[in-house]
């Protein structure tokens, strides 16, 4: 588990009792091979910038895979069929690691402006377990307001981005997002009620 104090906790009991992993943010757990499991750590002095690990053996030890050219993840997931896949949002950008390197995706999901300022943070995104092309994506601007468009999806690894609110309406908030892995139906929770979109 990660904390927002950028601490990370790990359990071997199922939860029973919880070892705390100082300056270790975990942040992602491969759905298919549970071993796997990526961490961001924050050296003093890198402002721009966070490093990423990756361990193989459930958080035992941890192997180095090099700095990021972001500071502060905001979301993360795993290509639930190629676990050395990661899709990383760090506010208005989305980063995709592929096991060596970091590659910035143009994404054209449109900003919205609220005073002076364009937001457009994916706050919440989910690889689809059975098309791991299909990526879902909840966009926010926090502290400022509900954007009017706020769910996308992707069919092609999140080069290009469609709106998918249909009967929602606008102005709304997606607290959670997640992909049945038998069905590929897709559930998302907004302040005002629970929803499910079949692909």
């Amino acid at each position: 588990a990660g904390t927002n104090d950028r601490n990370g906790w790990i359990s071997r009991d199922n939860g029973m009792t919880w070892l705390e992993m100082p300056d270790r943010s975990i942040r992602a757990v491969s759905p298919t091979n549970g071993d796997i499991v990526y961490a961001f750590t924050y050296p003093a002095g890198m402002t721009d910038r966070s490093v990423l690990w990756r361990s193989e053996n459930r958080a035992i030890s941890w192997i180095r895979q090099g700095e990021t050219p972001f500071r502060n993840p905001v979301e993360v997931d795993i290509d639930p069929q190629d676990p050395n896949k990661l899709y990383v949002s760090t506010g208005n950008d989305l980063y995709v690691w592929n096991g060596t390197g970091w590659t910035r995706l143009n994404i054209d999901i449109p900003v919205e402006r609220f005073g002076t300022r364009d937001w457009r943070v994916l706050n919440i995104i989910a690889v689809d377990p059975l098309r791991p092309n299909v990526i879902y994506a909840g966009v926010n601007a926090p502290g400022a307001g509900h954007r009017e468009s706020f769910i996308y999806r992707s069919r092609d690894s999140g080069a290009t981005w469609e709106d998918i609110a249909h009967n929602l309406g606008t102005h709304h908030l997606v607290k959670g997002l997640a992909v049945n892995p038998h069905n590929g139906d897709v559930h998302a929770s907004f302040s005002h009620g629970n929803y499910v979109l079949s692909p």
